[in-house]
């Protein structure tokens, strides 16, 4: 049965049994008509496949004659995050615990059924778009106008560039780690009661921070706050917009309309 209507996936495998190259590429294709298959022997011709092509996952064996498939993992993470699956007949638990320590993907053993081949092409597209995502979330996250900072247990656990900018900061490892004080102007006991609000009613709080800058200056931020899990976590993530030229001209209407009230 094919998968249709989904989003095409490149596959370059790599694999020195020459068999099982061209099983895996008949039947991955044939399970998910969006998946094309570049099958190679030589773990060095995949490195440069790899850098002359966008391939969305690679797939490779572990035990091959000129280097493993956690060198070849290694080589290829020098260059790229592409997501790597390591795919081979001679697994062990200590070449699995090897594999996610080095940080492959997901590692998955070879069977000799063919329906087996059914589990390689969901793991596939699994990785790929969990890869996607992440992709997604992160470009979503940097180029945002906001500045976003993620909340658990009292402490940041996540802070964008645009907040680094707000606050004049050097980098994220700025506010990593720290609690609030210090960088906003209102209590802690007030923060922990707005965030106590959106854990009691389970929506979305919008409120407003005054924030202190690294040169001292008071600042003051829209702020859209809502729960989250972060890694495993709860959490609360914020998305904070400077206002304080809008509330400045609101101050300055405002005196102005009361100086033409008096006269």
């Amino acid at each position: 049965m094919r998968v249709s209507n989904e989003k095409p996936i490149r596959i370059l495998h790599v694999d020195d049994e020459k068999n099982q190259l061209e099983f895996t590429k008949m039947f991955l294709e044939e399970l998910d008509e969006e998946v094309t298959v570049d099958s190679v022997s030589d773990p060095l011709e995949a490195i440069q496949l790899q850098s002359r092509n966008s391939y969305d996952v690679i797939v490779s064996d572990y035990k091959m004659i000129s280097m493993t498939g956690l060198e070849l993992f290694r080589k290829v993470r020098e260059r790229s995050d592409v997501p790597f699956i390591l795919y081979t007949g001679r697994g062990s638990e200590e070449v699995a615990e090897s594999a996610f320590e080095a940080g492959v993907d997901d590692y998955l053993k070879k069977e000799a059924e063919p329906s087996h081949y059914q589990v390689l092409s969901k793991r596939i597209r699994q990785t790929v778009e969990r890869h996607r995502a992440e992709e997604l979330y992160r470009r979503v996250v940097k180029d945002s106008r906001d500045g976003i900072i993620i909340l658990a247990d009292g402490r940041i656990e996540f802070a964008n560039d645009a907040v680094c900018h707000m606050y004049g900061c050097d980098g994220p490892e700025s506010f990593v780690g720290k609690t609030l004080k210090g960088f906003v102007v209102e209590t802690e006991e007030e923060i922990n009661s707005r965030l106590a609000s959106i854990r009691n009613n389970g929506v979305n709080q919008l409120f407003e921070i005054n924030f202190r800058t690294s040169t001292g200056a008071v600042r003051t931020a829209e702020v859209s706050a809502s729960r989250i899990t972060y890694l495993g976590k709860p959490s609360y993530i914020c998305y904070l917009r400077d206002i304080t030229s809008v509330r400045r001209m609101e101050e300055r209407l405002e005196a102005l309309i009361d100086r033409n009230k008096a006269s």
